[in-house]
């Protein structure tokens, strides 16, 4: 029979969640019990065999059953349930599908869900979000349950805080005219200061070109970007224990955020050093050391989880490092959950081809802009 989640039950989700398994887990998961809808299936002694919850930001999750009880058709049971009480109760209907939980994701859309591709920065700033990654952002929509736009932008508690690290919003939206009513609210963007609007629809840059206008703002597009996902891991290549590459594969410390600095498209200043330092310490990074031990090749995680920050030393390119480095990356963070995606510039015809060529796909009909405000 069909149920919901009590307390007596948190040792069981949190033992079996990917994300479990410690006090932090557990206190999660007895937070999304006691405060947001869940159902389970229980068997004859009542003990749960198959479960989801709702996350704090309103997401379905936690989906899980119990191995010995699989092949029952209880996911789906438990999803129709949980979405049925879901709409009557006014939430939201969504979801995140890890890149590579291929059933999770054909069981979803046997059942009606559809893929929003121009969400992925959002949907890396609220994977964070979840896992309590620290960025101090906070997330604005225009109505509730029922939103259109939702923007992740960092909160500013001080002076101190807005010469910290770069001033990033993320933004969906599904409708033109409700982005710009929400952008022109009190206190959503500081119209007087350098901000950078990342994964905005190629057709909402006009608006944001007036708008800019109106509150006498400078503004210009950084770049137009192909967004590319990964959702099958076959084209990543083994790699091998005794390639030259893999014995120098280490990750990035605080010693080398300069250098990354200095090599960054959007690198060079201060602002960007503290950035560079925030990936580097919080966040997924690999890179390739020369003999001495000093980096030569790097990818970072930014903080929407996005790739980025790809780069070779010129000196030691056409050796293949960037290749290692994007399929060691993908590994990481699919056996961390992580969404796999990123964003490459229209004009950089050499990492399209790899990424291509790895197995990352887009959508053809789709392009996000990285948007300046009063650019230093």
């Amino acid at each position: 029979r069909i149920t919901s989640l009590n307390m007596s039950h948190v040792d069981l989700v949190n033992k079996a969640w990917k994300f479990g398994g410690g006090e932090s887990g557990a206190r999660i998961i007895q937070n999304l019990i006691s405060n947001f809808p869940s159902c389970c299936i229980v068997d004859e002694s009542g003990k749960p065999v198959s479960w989801i919850l709702t996350y704090e930001c309103c997401a379905m999750g936690i989906l899980y059953t119990l191995p010995e009880h699989r092949g029952k058709g209880y996911a789906k049971a438990l999803v129709t349930a949980a979405v049925k009480s879901l709409h009557q109760q006014g939430y939201p209907i969504y979801c995140f599908i890890e890149e590579d939980n291929e059933p999770s994701y054909h069981l979803f859309k046997d059942l009606g869900f559809r893929e929003v591709p121009d969400y992925r920065a959002v949907y890396g700033c609220l994977f964070n979000l979840n896992r309590e990654k620290p960025h101090n952002l906070e997330v604005l929509v225009d109505s509730w349950p029922d939103f259109k736009t939702l923007i992740c932008k960092p909160q500013r508690k001080s002076v101190q805080d807005r010469e910290g690290v770069f001033n990033i919003y993320s933004v969906f939206s599904k409708d033109k005219d409700n982005l710009q009513k929400l952008l022109e609210e009190t206190g959503v963007v500081d119209w007087s200061t350098f901000a950078l609007f990342g994964g905005i629809e190629i057709g909402h840059v006009d608006m944001m070109r007036e708008l800019a206008v109106s509150k006498n703002a400078s503004s210009k597009i950084r770049s137009v970007t192909h967004v590319m996902m990964l959702r099958d891991v076959k084209h990543l290549p083994r790699l091998p224990s005794e390639s030259n590459a893999s014995h120098m594969l280490s990750s990035l410390d605080e010693s080398h955020a300069e250098l990354v600095n200095k090599t960054w498209s959007y690198g060079g200043t201060q602002i960007s050093y503290r950035s560079v330092k925030n990936y580097i310490l919080n966040f997924p990074n690999f890179c390739i050391l020369d003999e001495c031990g000093s980096p030569v090749a790097w990818i970072l995680l930014y903080q929407h989880c996005a790739l980025g920050l790809l780069y070779t030393l010129p000196e030691h390119r056409r050796k293949g490092y960037a290749r290692v480095l994007v399929t060691v990356m993908c590994k990481h963070l699919l056996s961390q959950g992580y969404p796999v995606y990123c964003f490459i510039e229209e004009d950089n015809e050499a990492s399209y081809r790899l990424f291509k060529s790895l197995g990352f796909e887009e959508d053809p009909d789709y392009r996000a802009v990285w948007f300046e405000l009063n650019c230093p």
